[in-house]
């Protein structure tokens, strides 16, 4: 979608000529001419289209809200690489047999161990391992890959507090058809 909107904010930028910002004819090679003898036509029915529907505007590229703040979130979540790997390893470890049975036993869930790729399966990890804190704290001296400071604590607690509305705002944007609305024509 990006590569055909930017061709197509080029071809609406040129305008009918061939002409580059100081105003000059362009140099062109056989094959260049060929090309643009088949997109001449083409071009002009695509600008008669795009004047009959917005006249007079530009076409603009806009990139997509979901995935720009996908893409902010994943690379704020690059900052804390660090801590987070530690609690998906703290994840792992609590969905080893041994650990899930007396998890089990004791009444709580089990831990959700993410795809690295993927944020929000981050925040859903991060949000049991907080669930499952005071068992993680409780077993830390028979499990010692269990135990997390209270400074890491404390940060995946405030990270799972900065995610959640990225999450909840994500999850909204993906959910609706979110379009530019072209101007009415009057009647």
């Amino acid at each position: 979608m990006l590569k055909a909107v930017t061709l197509l904010s080029d071809i609406q930028d040129r305008g009918e000529s061939n002409e580059d910002a100081t105003g000059e004819e362009t140099e062109q090679t056989g094959e260049d001419v060929e090309k643009a003898g088949e997109d001449v036509g083409n071009q002009e029915e695509l600008t008669l289209q795009l004047d009959s529907v917005w006249p007079g505007h530009v076409l603009r590229s806009v990139r997509c809200a979901a995935h720009t703040l996908q893409l902010a979130v994943g690379d704020a979540l690059k900052q804390a690489s660090n801590i987070i790997a530690k609690a998906r390893h703290v994840a792992k470890r609590l969905r080893t047999q041994n650990v899930v049975c007396v998890l089990k036993r004791m009444g709580h869930k089990r831990a959700i161990v993410d795809c690295a790729t993927r944020w929000h399966s981050t925040h859903d990890m991060l949000r049991r391992l907080l669930e499952l804190k005071t068992f993680c704290e409780d077993m830390a001296p028979t499990i010692p890959v269990l135990h997390l400071s209270d400074s890491e604590w404390e940060y995946v607690s405030n990270t799972v507090n900065a995610l959640k509305p990225a999450k909840i705002a994500t999850k909204c944007l993906q959910s609706d058809q979110l379009t530019a609305d072209t101007p009415k024509k009057p009647v």
